[in-house]
């Protein structure tokens, strides 16, 4: 088996979902007794399939990985923004700082539909408020 790129991704990718799931879940989210839906929950299952798609594509890997300049500064563009994102939560919270987020991704990835800005921005984020907060009973930051 050749150590391809797509494989360094892919076991690279398991080995981060299995770091979410074995140490951060379960330090950042807490047990809540007689609950329906455990906090963990979601989280969780993004862990598992993040493990699992890396191992397939650690098993398979399909294409060729080609790196070029302006895509890799855009991906780290989004990966800061994320982190960025992350502390941006803690202080202003979820429903202001998703829209800016998704805001500033869709205008990186070329996204120039005025429909799409106002699904993305206001849409999708009131939503996943309206499901977490008022269906789920659980708290966004």
């Amino acid at each position: 088996m050749s150590m391809s790129l797509g494989r360094v991704l892919g076991a690279a990718s398991a080995v981060i979902g299995a770091g979410f799931l074995f140490f951060l879940i379960p330090w950042q989210t807490d047990v809540v007794p007689a609950v329906g839906l455990v906090p963990r929950a979601f989280p969780t299952i993004a862990a598992v399939l993040i493990i699992v798609t890396g191992l397939a594509q650690w098993i398979k890997p399909t294409g060729t990985a080609i790196f070029e300049g302006d895509k890799v500064l855009k991906a780290v563009f989004v990966v800061a923004a994320c982190l960025v994102a992350t502390f941006a939560l803690e202080v202003v919270g979820y429903l202001y700082t998703a829209p800016v987020l998704v805001g500033a991704i869709m205008l990186l990835s070329g996204e120039r539909r005025w429909l799409w800005y106002i699904v993305g921005l206001v849409v999708m984020p009131t939503f996943i408020w309206l499901v977490f907060e008022i269906v789920l009973r659980r708290p966004l930051p």
